[in-house]
């Protein structure tokens, strides 16, 4: 009898695993456009941010330039913020950061194995300086900044540290003068230093409306204080282990996770969306955006939706889906 009842249980289990196998994104519709006719053609590098009031900043500029350029949310100015030139080319950029408040921060690692945090107040050109001690061998990643000031770092150590160093990752605070306040506690996993020339980075961080900063690894994302202080963590399973975490976003107690395919040399990305609840990290959804979006998010807020920068017509156009 125990026989018969152990294989009426498995019966019922295996239907309902096959049916979550198969579940599919939901779809991003397009509801709203703005075509940036008063823009000139700009080219932009990694991922954009945006602010509380929806203005964007993204990454422009060449390889021995570093530049942010912020874009008014409707389309009609903009600002390009820079780093100095003789600094700047020689200097990797590595990331920059956008509080709701719109405090704009950039992070650069130098030749001479320096790192360094810029920041605007007045004047678009002339940024305050910050030299961030971090350890030696280290190549940072990402930097979110706290509405005190604080900042926090993640990065890997990299080939020239010692042996047992090397690629273990690096995530800590730093206060408003550089100064290394706290080191953050936890598993992080270590950096596949033989992927970097093969693989998108996995990790992000952002500053969600609740003041703490999202930190995104593989599959979880870590919500850290500004004191370093780990106040939780939400796992998440990806719908497909070969998708790459690249982005991460907090909005109106909504996060959002990016999830990118690399779909070969020539090939756009293909992008999808987790969203998860800010305080239990319990799934609200999986989507994905219709062709006619593209797959370049550059803002998101839980009341306006994901918002693209697309191309139509030979014209850049800012097309924004609201989320189900």
């Amino acid at each position: 009898m125990p026989y018969k009842i152990l294989i009426v249980v498995m019966l019922a289990v295996v239907p309902a695993l096959t049916e979550t196998a198969k579940e599919g994104p939901t779809a991003l519709r397009a509801a709203s456009s703005t075509v940036l006719s008063s823009v000139p053609l700009f080219g932009a590098n990694g991922s954009a941010q945006c602010d509380s009031d929806a203005n964007l900043y993204l990454q422009t500029g060449t390889a021995d330039s570093v530049s942010i350029l912020k874009l008014a949310h409707d389309g009609s100015k903009y600002e390009l913020y820079s780093v100095p030139a003789d600094i700047a080319r020689n200097a990797a950029f590595r990331a920059f950061s956008v509080s709701p408040s719109g405090e704009l921060r950039v992070l650069v690692d130098t030749h001479d194995h320096q790192t360094y945090a810029f920041e605007w107040h007045s004047d678009p050109g002339n940024p305050s300086q910050t030299k961030l001690e971090v350890p030696e061998h280290l190549t940072t990643k990402s930097i979110t900044a706290f509405q005190s000031g604080a900042m926090l770092v993640a990065g890997y150590f990299n080939q020239s540290a010692d042996e047992q160093e090397r690629g273990k990752n690096f995530v800590a605070i730093f206060d408003a003068s550089g100064r290394l306040a706290a080191r953050v506690s936890g598993k992080f996993g270590d950096f596949d230093l033989a992927s970097i020339r093969t693989k998108l980075y996995e990790g992000a961080s952002a500053v969600g409306d609740d003041g703490f900063v999202y930190l995104l690894r593989s599959d979880e994302v870590i919500v850290i204080s500004q004191s370093g202080q780990v106040v939780r963590r939400m796992r998440f399973k990806k719908p497909d282990p070969s998708l790459l975490a690249t982005r991460v976003d907090e909005s109106g107690g909504t996060v959002l996770v990016q999830l990118d395919r690399d779909n070969g040399i020539g090939k756009p990305f293909t992008t999808q969306y987790l969203a998860l609840d800010a305080s239990t990290g319990k799934r609200r959804g999986f989507y994905a955006p219709e062709p006619a979006l593209g797959n370049s998010l550059v803002c998101f807020t839980r009341n306006e939706g994901l918002t693209f920068l697309t191309v139509k017509e030979e014209k850049q156009v800012l097309v924004t889906a609201p989320l189900p």
